[in-house]
């Protein structure tokens, strides 16, 4: 099974929007072919009405999340000023700072990836929302 996550980044900063996440996940071989950027996601309720960039992912259990969360949150510590919303298609969503993922011991970051990509990958297995195993196009 597949799941697709919505992801949107917000940031006062140069340097740290959606294309920068793109291209950081997109080095990540088990992610190749997985995001692309997608404008037709429903923003989570207060986004504003300024549409920002949003990226898909198709994430599927096991690999492909630990990779995701592993590349997320390296990809966010290296930031300032910056938030990250996954949001799924049920409309649950995680946000994410770089705050308080840079403010993490090197022991505590790696707990943190390994629960976020628990998460993920429940959700992943526990989806009904299928892509046929396909990956984004």
């Amino acid at each position: 099974m597949s799941m697709r996550v919505g992801i949107t980044v917000e940031s006062r900063a140069s340097g740290t929007g959606v294309h920068e996440l793109w291209r950081r996940l997109a080095t990540e071989p088990a992610l190749r072919g997985r995001v692309r950027a997608d404008s037709s996601l429903v923003l989570p309720p207060g986004a504003g009405e300024t549409r920002p960039q949003v990226l898909l992912a198709v994430l599927e259990p096991g690999a492909v999340t630990e990779a995701f969360a592993g590349s997320l949150v390296a990809w966010l510590a290296a930031r300032r000023e910056c938030t990250v919303s996954l949001t799924r298609a049920d409309g649950t969503r995680i946000v994410l700072t770089s705050a308080i993922v840079r403010r993490f011991t090197f022991l505590e970051r790696a707990a943190f990836v390994r629960d976020l990509g628990t998460v993920l990958d429940a959700a992943a297995r526990g989806s009904s929302e299928t892509d046929g195993g396909d990956r984004v196009r």
